[in-house]
């Protein structure tokens, strides 16, 4: 008779649990899809950490669908608004040929706004371009051999 009890009981505490479950799911799903409409909503409106997360959050697929070129927009309208982070990012990205087409040309300008924005990084944009200037020597001479 106990066993009877017990085994009834655990049957109608089980969909309970359940629900609750899916009830704290749904409850995180709904979060999570108002942080995201926030994200979007402040880069829109020129808030460029919002604009950096976006970007990353294409990039990779993250809760919306993957598209690197709107990500690649997205850190574009935070570089243009002088985050050094974006700008860094921008040069690093055209420089390597990643996300984009290799522009060593747009590679040298987003390097040089982060050093006109922040004067740390005059360091790390010399390193850059000097491997960027390496990488062009390299180029004349290869294309001269070919010629």
């Amino acid at each position: 008779m106990k066993l009877k009890v017990l085994l009834l009981s655990l049957l109608l505490v089980m969909p309970v649990y359940a629900d609750s479950n899916k009830s704290t799911e749904l409850s995180k799903f709904k979060e999570a899809k108002l942080k995201i409409n926030e994200i979007i909503k402040s880069a829109k409106a020129g808030d460029v950490k919002s604009q950096l997360e976006l970007g990353k959050m294409l990039d990779k697929g993250v809760w919306l669908k993957k598209d690197t070129k709107k990500a690649v927009m997205w850190w574009e309208r935070a570089a243009e608004q002088g985050n050094v982070k974006a700008q860094m990012l921008m040069g690093t990205i055209y420089l390597a040929g990643q996300k984009v087409p290799k522009d060593i040309e747009k590679s040298n300008k987003w390097f040089n706004k982060a050093i006109e924005s922040d004067a740390d990084f005059i360091k790390i944009v010399n390193i850059m371009k000097a491997r960027i200037s390496k990488m062009e020597i390299k180029a004349k001479k290869h294309r001269r051999m070919v010629e």
